[in-house]
């Protein structure tokens, strides 16, 4: 989860400098206010905690998801020896197994950093 705010002169997206999982620590540590320059029109703005949004981050997205069909392609190199050598039928069901569990996590994983998402931006100070 990656924390926003939209420029009031050019409304460019910029990243608070900001790491926090609701907005009530945001006003515990930074007060109801606070300054961030622009990185495009480099003016300095004065925001107000329920300013920010919140949105899942595409990178943090990226790798784990790359992670996880890593994970996907060693574990089917792994058990390669046994799934095409006993040719029992118990051997058919570890392909399946095999990828449904990461795909699992990952989904899960997802599912969570939705969550939060949707709870810092519903919740207002």
């Amino acid at each position: 989860m990656r924390l926003v705010v939209y420029c009031k002169y050019c409304n460019t997206r910029n990243n608070a400098k900001i790491h926090s999982e609701d907005r009530l620590e945001i006003k515990k540590d930074y007060g109801d206010t606070f300054e961030l320059k622009c990185s495009k029109c480099l003016e300095n703005n004065q925001f107000r905690i329920n300013d920010i949004k919140a949105e899942v981050n595409p990178i943090v997205n990226l790798v784990f998801m790359l992670s996880m069909l890593a994970l996907i392609v060693c574990a089917f190199f792994y058990f390669n020896d046994y799934l095409f050598v006993s040719g029992t039928i118990q051997s058919v069901y570890l392909v399946p197994i095999g990828m449904g569990i990461p795909i699992l996590i990952y989904f899960t994983w997802l599912g969570n950093e939705r969550k939060k998402v949707n709870s810092f931006n519903r919740f207002r100070v």
